[in-house]
């Protein structure tokens, strides 16, 4: 299922191309009202039980897909599923000194090479926090939901303007469904200026950044409202967690002095133990630290993690 925003005639039929020999691609039209509807209309169209997604400057690996379906037929109540994923440059070649280099960076040092892990009902802080391990960093090219979840979620799920991966996770953890994880990379995520099949202007990649963050924050409301109505405390604060982290996060990157309230909320979050590990706790109080001292170092230093 190819779901067509902003790509032209001749794009469609070179990615169409390159899928010769291998299933028909159905091409869903959209209009541009938001990433949300966007994804809904390739959902709605789908016809499977489970539904897997795949950015266009992604790929799959070979066992993706033969690995999702053996996870959802041996768990009945799994709802959703990630896995981790391995970076290419834009040729396509494996970066393995960046996958290594950004495990290091995140605190990741204790996630585990191999295996899998299931989260059933039990949704508290430890929990949570053991599943991320797994398959800690994801878009939606790493995820693989049950359809029924999503028909649960549409109209949240129409209301997203940009955020679709986080938006994914949270409707799983609100949901009665079990969610399971996998350290076994099954997709490649490619690391270039641009997406695969369309070349954009530097003044519209800085336009639509604009528009993402904007969209960024009005997502994590519906994600917070969604998660504050569910039955599982522990999710909700998860999702209050998230939102102040991207809002202290992206004051930080530019260059701006965290006022005395949103301090305390930051050093708040390091107590919740929602971080995936003490590494990235002491990351962020650094950052508290310096941004104190000097909000344009304490930017750079954010920059330099990242």
């Amino acid at each position: 299922m190819l779901t067509n925003l902003d790509i032209t005639g001749t794009q469609v039929e070179r990615i169409t191309t390159r899928s010769q020999g291998g299933p028909e691609i159905k091409v869903v039209h959209c209009d541009n009202a938001g990433v949300g509807r966007f994804f809904w209309a390739g959902v709605e169209a789908c016809q499977g039980e489970v539904v897997c997604f795949l950015n266009d400057d992604d790929t799959w690996l070979p066992r993706k897909l033969s690995v999702v379906a053996r996870m959802f037929d041996a768990n009945p109540r799994l709802g959703f599923f990630r896995h981790n994923f391995r970076y290419v440059d834009r040729f396509g070649k494996p970066l393995p000194d960046l996958d290594r280099r950004w495990s290091r960076r995140r605190g990741n040092l204790v996630a585990p090479a191999e295996g899998q892990v299931v989260l059933g009902e039990k949704r508290d802080v430890s929990s949570i926090r053991h599943l991320n391990r797994y398959a800690p960093y994801a878009n939606e090219s790493t995820m693989a939901v049950r359809r029924r979840l999503l028909m649960d979620v549409s109209t949240e799920f129409q209301e997203i303007l940009a955020g679709e991966d986080a938006f994914l996770y949270f409707s799983a953890l609100c949901s009665q469904y079990s969610l399971a994880a996998s350290a076994e990379p099954l997709s490649e995520y490619r690391i270039h200026g641009t997406n695969a099949s369309v070349a954009h202007s530097a003044s519209i990649v800085e336009s639509t950044s604009a528009k993402f963050v904007s969209g960024i924050d009005e997502s994590m409301e519906v994600i917070v409202r969604m998660c504050s109505d569910s039955p599982y405390p522990a999710v909700a604060d998860l999702a209050r967690h998230h939102s102040l982290q991207l809002l202290i996060t992206r004051a930080i990157n530019g260059g701006t002095r965290l006022p005395v309230n949103l301090h305390r909320q930051a050093l708040n979050l390091i107590a919740s133990g929602f971080a995936l590990s003490p590494i990235q706790d002491l990351g962020i109080l650094a950052l508290l630290v310096l941004n104190d001292i000097s909000p344009s170092l304490s930017g750079r230093a954010y920059r330099a993690a990242i």
